[in-house]
């Protein structure tokens, strides 16, 4: 957050409190640059264009862990896309996330479903190459976990 004038750190209304409580630890050992605040976001329910003055200064967005269900794939895409695209001349995303198997049930993986929905209005780039299982951990044995960095198209 080195350099950033302000930061809103988003989530569910019911993690908002834990949000809140981080960030106050946080200042204890941080101090108070840049302001942290935080905000109730549910992506099924974003609205860009009405949230749209207080998008305009968004230069960088960070997202990790965020695909892991069909509910959520297509929505989050739909709020980055607004937040993108809302956002300064430069806005771009930092987007992590674990590779998963697609559904037995399914064609494709959820993260397949969202980087569609990306593509159609982003440039997406991989920043880091696949770590495999032996790489980092049993945990995620058979995934992967990659760093993508995606920015509008003008």
């Amino acid at each position: 957050m080195q350099g950033a004038s302000s930061v809103q750190l988003t989530d569910r209304a019911s993690q908002i409190p834990l949000i809140e409580r981080n960030i106050a630890r946080s200042k204890a050992l941080c101090g108070t640059n840049p302001t942290v605040t935080a905000v109730e976001m549910e992506w099924s329910t974003f609205d860009a264009a009405a949230a749209r003055a207080d998008l305009q200064r968004t230069d960088l967005v960070v997202a990790s862990d965020c695909v892991y269900g069909n509910e959520s794939s297509l929505p989050l895409a739909n709020v980055l896309v607004g937040v993108l695209k809302a956002g300064s001349a430069g806005a771009r995303l930092l987007f992590c996330y674990e590779r998963r198997l697609p559904h037995p049930a399914r064609d494709v993986s959820y993260a397949d479903e969202f980087f569609n929905v990306m593509l159609t209005f982003c440039r997406v780039e991989r920043l880091s190459g696949t770590l495999e299982a032996d790489d980092i951990s049993d945990f995620v044995m058979a995934h992967a976990v990659t760093v993508i960095r995606v920015q509008k198209i003008e």
